[in-house]
C-alpha cells in the first residue's frame, strides 16, 4: 500500500487536484473579503437582550415588507423581489430562535458556513476522487508497468486490495482537506455563533442540531460516499483496462444517470426507483434531520446496504479479472 501512496503522491496530478480543491473551498471567502457582504447577514444578537434585539428587528423588517407590499411595481423590481424574500426569511429565522429559546447567531455565522460549503463543495471532491481512480489500474496496462508490478512477491489479490486501500486513502485526505479549509476561513472570516447549536432551514421550515456531531456525522457520511465512489471507479478501471472509459462511466453515473432518473420518475412507480445506486450512496442527506429522503422507505440503514450490493459484487468481478488476467502479451 505504502508503495501505492508514494507513487501517488508524487504525480503533479495528485497536488494539482489537492491545489483545485484548495482554491474552490477559497474562492467564496475570497470573494466576501474584496466584495463584502450586506450588513444585515452579519447583524448580532449578542447580549442578554437578545430577545427583544430580535423582536426589534422582526417588527423593523415587518414595517419593511408592508412597504414593499404597497408598492404596485415591486412585482417587477428584481431588486425589491430580493429584499421582500430575504426579509421574509429572516423573520422565519428569528421566530423559531424566539420560540425555542436559541439565542440566535447572524445570518452568516462560522457554524452555517462550515456546514453549507462543505455540503455543497463536496461534489467538487467527488469530482477529482473519480479523475485519480479511474486510472489507478488502467495507467499500468497503458504504461507497461503491469508485469513489473505482477512480478513483485505479492499475490494480485493484495495488489488490487492495496488499490482499493489507497483509493480510499486519498478519498479519506481530499474529504480532511475540503472540510480543514473551510473550517478556517469559516473561523477567520466569519461571526461566531453563541451557542454550540446549528440552526438550519428544513422543508418543515427550520431545525437545530449540535453543531460538532451534525459535522462529523457530516464528514462521516460524505467519506463513505467518496470511497464508495472511488471503489467504483477503481473497478471500472480493473474491468477495462482503461481510464477513458472508467472516468465515463464514473461521471454517467453520477451527472447523467440522474437525468435519466428523474425520466423514469413518471413513467414506472417510485417504489422501484429508490433501489438505484445513484439515489443511495450520496447519505449526507440523512444528517441532522434536516432533508427528507427522495423516495418513500428510504433510510439511511437502507441506503448503505443498497450501496454496498451494488459495489461489492463490483469489486469482486474486478478482483476475479485483474487476478486472472493474462499480461504477457502487454
Amino acid at each position: 500500500m505504502w508503495n501505492e501512496m508514494i507513487k501517488h503522491f508524487f504525480r503533479l496530478g495528485t497536488y494539482l487536484c489537492i491545489a483545485f480543491l484548495i482554491l474552490i473551498a477559497s474562492l467564496g471567502f475570497i470573494i466576501n473579503l474584496f466584495m463584502g457582504v450586506d450588513e444585515s447577514m452579519t447583524k448580532s444578537y449578542d447580549g442578554n437582550n437578545w430577545e427583544q434585539t430580535a423582536k426589534s428587528t422582526i417588527e423593523d423588517y415587518s414595517k419593511d415588507i408592508a412597504k414593499i407590499q404597497e408598492d404596485p411595481k415591486a412585482n417587477e423590481d428584481f431588486d425589491k423581489i430580493m429584499e421582500l424574500t430575504a426579509k421574509e426569511e429572516e423573520i422565519s429565522r428569528l421566530q423559531y430562535h424566539l420560540d425555542e429559546d436559541i439565542q440566535p447567531a447572524p445570518q452568516m455565522n462560522q457554524y452555517e458556513q462550515i456546514y453549507t460549503n462543505t455540503k455543497s463543495l463536496f461534489t467538487f471532491a467527488v469530482f477529482l476522487i473519480v479523475i485519480i481512480t479511474s486510472s489507478m489500474i488502467a495507467v499500468e496496462h497503458h504504461k507497461g508497468t503491469i508485469k513489473m508490478l505482477l512480478t513483485r512477491p505479492v499475490s494480485r489479490v493484495k495488489i488490487i486490495l492495496s488499490k482499493y486501500l489507497t483509493a480510499a486513502v486519498i478519498g479519506f485526505i481530499l474529504l480532511a482537506i475540503l472540510y480543514a479549509v473551510v473550517a478556517i476561513w469559516s473561523l477567520i472570516t466569519m461571526p461566531g455563533n453563541p451557542t454550540d447549536l446549528l440552526v438550519v432551514k428544513s422543508p418543515d421550515g427550520y431545525d437545530h442540531a449540535n453543531f460538532l456531531a451534525v459535522i462529523g456525522q457530516s464528514f462521516l457520511a460524505n467519506l463513505f460516499t467518496i470511497i464508495m465512489i472511488s471503489w467504483f471507479t477503481v473497478s471500472f478501471s480493473a474491468i477495462f483496462k482503461s481510464t477513458p472509459l472508467a472516468l465515463g462511466i464514473s461521471f454517467i453515473t453520477l451527472y447523467l444517470a440522474p437525468l435519466a432518473m428523474m425520466w423514469l420518475s413518471s413513467k414506472i412507480d417510485e417504489k422501484y426507483l429508490k433501489f438505484w445506486l445513484g439515489d443511495n450512496w450520496f447519505i449526507q442527506s440523512y444528517i441532522g434531520g434536516f432533508e427528507t429522503p427522495k423516495y418513500d422507505g428510504m433510510t439511511l440503514t437502507f441506503s448503505i446496504i443498497i450501496t454496498l450490493l451494488y459495489i461489492i459484487p463490483l469489486m469482486a468481478i474486478a478482483i476475479y479479472m485483474f487476478r486472472m488476467r493474462d499480461v504477457t502479451s502487454e
